[in-house]
């Protein structure tokens, strides 16, 4: 198989081959007017003349819900420098951990009836007693729909559910939590989901997603 040179916004990158660029096109990373160059060729081409098709014969469909209507791309999370997230759990006492994470719910579409918004996730730990509950559900909740996306684009599972109670259970212990859930199991577990995150959006910035989510209107059992 032939690998291929592209050049995009005055850089080049390569050797890359036929069909991850195929794959980077469908992910909108390149496009059929970029060029590209192989041996053999006597000079730059675009991509769509080189492989014969145009920008809309490779485009993913749409991606749709059990009803046939149509939904936004899987999920619109970003990366953040996983220090930074661990640096600023300490200086914000703790209180960027608890915002940045839910504020992630609002980055995936919802497939579950109780799959939180982000400003409900939010909202909700700032409500006395309930609060107590409900970050056990809200970060369990969200380690579940990270690793659903994560399998969309043929990565393992992060895991981190256990992870994350056990950093819940410590911070309703006011004591204890000031000397390991704040200064270690909170950090280590904000670390490891960003580290994941990060993962997942470099990833699903050049793959096209191998599925989509099925949408249910029933709330999921238990404390998911």
């Amino acid at each position: 198989m032939s690998s291929y040179h592209i050049a995009k916004d005055g850089k080049q990158a390569g050797p890359i081959d036929e069909e991850t660029i195929r794959q980077q096109i469908a992910a909108g990373a390149l496009n059929t007017s970029d060029l590209c160059w192989c041996e053999g060729m006597s000079d730059w081409q675009s991509i769509g003349t080189v492989f014969n098709f145009n920008q809309k014969a490779v485009a993913p469909p749409p991606l749709t819900n059990r009803t046939g209507a149509t939904m936004s791309c899987p999920h619109q999370l970003t990366t953040f420098p996983v220090a930074g997230a661990v640096l600023l759990h300490y200086v914000t006492f703790g209180i960027f951990t608890l915002i940045w994470l839910n504020l992630m719910h609002g980055k995936m579409n919802r497939v579950r009836a109780d799959d939180p918004s982000a400003g409900k996730a939010v909202g909700f730990c700032f409500i006395p007693f309930f609060n107590l509950f409900w970050i056990f559900f809200t970060y369990r909740r969200l380690c579940l729909r990270i690793d659903e996306q994560r399998d969309l684009y043929r990565l393992p599972p992060s895991n981190l559910r256990g992870l994350a109670t056990t950093a819940c259970i410590f911070q309703i212990m006011p004591y204890i939590n000031f000397l390991l859930g704040y200064t270690i199991i909170t950090p280590t577990f904000i670390g490891m989901m960003q580290s994941s995150v990060n993962q997942l959006v470099h990833t699903s910035a050049t793959t096209v997603p191998r599925a989509t989510l099925p949408v249910s209107s029933v709330p999921a059992r238990g404390m998911s």
